[in-house]
């Protein structure tokens, strides 16, 4: 049977996971690189386009520049750096699922 010891254990880790929740929701982007990738090649066509080139020519030379390919480095670091905030994120969401349902149960348990 559950006591208040384990009980405020189960609040304790339900706070921390609020809190992180909280804290991080602004950071969670959801499938927004391809749209990254296209702008970041757009940005890099654009003077090539202008200066008269057809846009597969034009997106063939940006795609071969230097700082097409240092650009697009990146922003794979900051995709993979999005991937693991949505990974700990999600983490913690259903950690405080768990811990929610635990206090609710230990609760229950008490009142038998």
């Amino acid at each position: 049977m559950s006591d208040i010891k384990e009980i405020m254990e189960i609040q304790q880790r339900m706070e921390a996971a609020r809190l992180y929740l909280r804290d991080n929701a602004d950071k969670v982007g959801k499938e927004y690189d391809s749209d990254r990738r296209k702008q970041l090649l757009a940005r890099q066509a654009k003077p090539f386009v202008s200066n008269g080139d057809a846009n597969a020519v034009a997106e063939t030379k940006a795609r071969s520049g230097d700082t097409y390919a240092i650009e697009l480095d990146k922003l794979a670091d900051q995709y993979a750096s999005a991937v693991s905030t949505i990974k700990k994120y999600d983490s913690a969401e259903i950690s405080f699922k768990a811990a929610q349902s635990l206090l609710s149960y230990s609760k229950g348990q008490m009142q038998l």
